[in-house]
């Protein structure tokens, strides 16, 4: 019995041990699911810490892109100055060559020096700028590399601690089987000593009995003998009872157990359901917020395109009025062209008509001129008198003084009307010329009107999407709020679904309890029931109450929570609606402010470069001018020209050739600079000029005959150059001017894209 008691406490306590372990395995697994999260956490933070250095990189993947292109640009303006500059030597070389002064253009060679040595140290500056972007890309091309090791080795460790946890617990099941199978084994050997005790007992009675008959004398030993086998029996009973009551506690421990695990695993499932969530909720909040950031930038945006709309309008019908006065002045200019054609046409008729009367009346006699009542009869007749006369010249005839005299006045009053004739088709041709540009300028102002429309129409179009853009983000707000509230009427209603389910446990329980034994026979049923009704009728029927107001507020409950899933289903489904329709504006704004974007910088770009130009031309002219001044070379052709003039005045009158002289004006600066009659400029084309012009001056202090001939020969010489220099400045002068010919612009800067094409969507 000792051993028995001794290997029950033993039993007791492998059960206690047990139940230690199993507390200290839930302990260390509630500790390794929550290192599984927050491994978890710290994968997620790698991963975002990737995605940042992934934005990094491609970052400083563009501003490198945007270095060398700066670095390309820098090296083909300093080729560009290369060039320029190799030219400017070349030209001062040729002008060196033909003058003794070398002070100046040392000091431009020096300037220029300057300029190569600023570009130099730009391009210098451009490279380490590009090495030291090379250099931070690198530096996160490793950053990132170490990253991504140190993640795979985060990951590698977490999985080998998964395994080492897995084992453990298949160990730790291992031991679970293990013992129960020595209690299994421990209750089959305890049945075969219970036996053999039985046999012990009955073999001690047929000794006792074999004393009665041997030792009469005895009996008090007998009884006593007696007594003790009885309370050993009895003993033997409770130890029986308590083996019994021990199995069923531990059977009641292994179910507590089982128990326990499920409920674990019901935790753990709940918890991962709670962690999802709130991860959900917070998702949900974030997305919210951005939603609701969104929705500020886009009311803002809605009203500020509102009030573009109005002030469009408002041009619009400006535009309008504006389009109709114009329509009315074109109209005006073409009745004016039409009629200005007529009279164009009629006095071409009546020059043919003139012509061919004077070639048909050659053979006509002057009497039947007479005749004729109008003026054109009169110039017809002084034609015939002229063809007349030019027959007789030619017939080699001696006219008579008056027909001499009407000859001339015929002649005279031809010339006159010829040249009545002509001015009036000249100032018609102004006219026509006039009114062609007034129609090309009314035909570009219609096409700026029509852009402009169009504009407005897309400008209305958008202002329209940003509108049912509002009401959609009113309605999602309307919805969402509605979500939420549903959510909390299924909250509360899953808690008072919970609470009924548990109230409607408890009298269940109960009745199971109190019907569980009538199950076990339909005799017994039959006996037990009559009494029970007739003892207890009421709490009978208040449990039945209770047990159908129960269910039905179960199935109540379970409807309303159907009918709520399907509402929150349909909401979820109205919300991806929206959202990629949200998604959808969001991507096509992004793509025109980027197009914005790109025209902006675009148009920055090319006024930097004209200014850039604009600069250049200036410095080019005004280094031309100083070079030219400074070398005499205009005074001198000033003092040519003069002489020349002294000489031939009547030649140049008729061989004057237009000269090159007008006024500039700079349109950055202000200042207006003088340009130089370019057909008064002389610039040697060779040595051997320069030479013989040197000569012909020293030649000319002796004689000034042969100086005014010597001029007269280089000037011819010397025209080419004159031609030369006049085409030099008349460049540069429409490259200053470049600006006046632009009447039209490349892109309206009021047109919203203009690389927008398609059939357009509204929201």
């Amino acid at each position: 019995m000792r051993e028995k008691t001794s290997y029950i406490t033993s039993l007791e306590n492998e059960i206690v041990s047990l139940r230690r372990k199993i507390d200290s395995l839930s302990n260390t697994l509630q500790r390794q699911v929550e290192e599984a999260e927050n491994s978890r956490q710290e994968a997620i933070n790698w991963q975002t810490k990737m995605l940042h250095m992934q934005q990094d990189r491609d970052d400083a993947k563009e501003r490198l892109k945007i270095c060398m292109r700066k670095a390309e640009a820098a090296q083909a303006e300093l080729d560009e100055a290369h060039k320029q500059l190799r030219m400017k030597d070349i030209y001062l070389r040729q002008l060196g060559a033909y003058a003794g002064e070398d002070i100046h253009m040392e000091d431009d060679a020096r300037n220029l020096g300057d300029e190569i040595e600023q570009m130099k140290s730009e391009l210098v500056r451009a490279a380490d700028e590009t090495e030291k972007w090379k250099r931070e890309a690198q530096l996160a091309r490793e950053r990132y590399e170490l990253y991504g090791t140190q993640l795979n080795q985060n990951i590698v460790q977490m999985s080998t601690k998964l395994e080492e946890m897995s084992n453990e617990k298949l160990v730790l099941e291992s031991k679970v089987h293990t013992l129960e199978n020595q209690i299994e084994m421990l209750q089959a050997i305890d049945r075969p000593n219970l036996a053999n005790d039985n046999s012990i007992c009955s073999i001690n009675s047929v000794e006792l009995q074999r004393m009665q008959n041997k030792l009469t004398e005895v009996t008090n030993d007998h009884q006593r003998a007696e007594q003790l086998i009885e309370e050993l029996n009895a003993k033997l009973m409770n130890k029986e009872l308590e083996v019994h009551s021990l199995s069923s506690a531990l059977d009641d421990k292994k179910s507590k157990l089982m128990k326990k695990t499920a409920e674990l695993a019901m935790v753990e499932e709940s918890l991962s359901r709670v962690r999802s969530i709130a991860e959900d909720q917070q998702k949900h909040t974030e997305e919210a917020l951005s939603l609701s950031e969104q929705l500020q930038n886009e009311k803002a945006t809605v009203s500020r395109a509102i009030a573009q709309n109005r002030e469009l309008k408002e041009q619009l019908i400006e535009l309008q009025d504006k389009l109709i006065m114009v329509t009315q002045e074109s109209m005006e200019r073409e009745s004016g062209r039409l009629s200005a054609l007529h009279l164009v046409d009629q006095l071409r008729n009546e020059l043919n008509r003139l012509s061919g009367q004077s070639f048909d009346g050659k053979n006509i006699d002057s009497s039947t001129a007479s005749v004729m009542p109008n003026g054109d009869a009169y110039e017809h007749q002084q034609h015939v008198h002229y063809v007349d006369s030019r027959d007789r010249d030619e017939t080699i005839s001696t006219p008579s003084v008056s027909e001499c005299y009407d000859r001339d006045m015929s002649f005279s009053h031809t010339e006159d009307t010829h040249a009545h004739t002509e001015v009036e088709l000249a100032n018609v041709r102004m006219v026509l010329d006039e009114l062609r540009l007034d129609h090309r300028r009314v035909m570009q102002e219609n096409e700026e009107l029509r852009r402009i429309m169009e504009q407005n129409s897309e400008d209305e179009n958008q202002n329209n999407i940003h509108v049912e853009l509002g009401q959609a983000v009113e309605r999602i707000n309307a919805l969402s709020i509605e979500n939420e509230q549903l959510r909390n009427d299924v909250s509360m209603l899953q808690e008072k679904l919970n609470s009924a389910s548990l109230s409607s446990n408890t009298p269940s329980s109960s009745q199971c309890d109190t019907m569980s034994p009538v199950w076990l026979n339909g005799d017994v049923v039959k006996h037990l029931e009559a009494p029970s009704i007739k003892e207890k009728p009421l709490a009978w029927t208040e449990l039945e109450a209770r047990f159908t107001r129960a269910m039905l507020q179960v199935a109540d409950l379970a409807e309303e929570k159907e009918r709520l899933q399907h509402v929150l289903m349909q909401l979820e489904t109205e919300n991806d609606t929206i959202g990629d329709y949200v998604t959808l504006y969001q991507h096509q704004r992004k793509k025109i402010n980027e197009r914005m974007r790109e025209r902006e910088e675009a148009v920055a770009k090319l006024s930097f470069e004209k200014e850039q130009t604009q600069q250049k031309l200036n410095e080019l002219q005004k280094v031309l001018m100083n070079l030219l001044s400074r070398k005499g070379l205009l005074h001198i052709n000033g003092h040519e020209k003069k002489t020349l003039g002294n000489c031939n005045g009547s030649s140049k009158c008729s061989r004057s050739v237009r000269p090159y002289s007008q006024s500039t004006k700079d349109k950055f600066s202000g200042n207006e600079e003088t340009v130089v009659d370019g057909s008064e400029l002389l610039v040697p084309s060779s040595p051997d000029s320069c030479i013989d012009i040197s000569c012909e001056f020293d030649s000319g202090k002796h004689d000034d005959d042969t100086l005014r001939n010597k001029v007269k020969g280089n000037l011819e010489a010397s025209a080419d150059d004159d031609v030369g220099v006049q085409r030099i400045l008349n460049l540069i002068s429409e490259l200053q001017d470049l600006e006046r010919t632009r009447t039209l612009s490349p892109c309206s800067p009021n047109l919203h894209c203009s690389e927008c094409r398609g059939k357009l969507i509204n929201l």
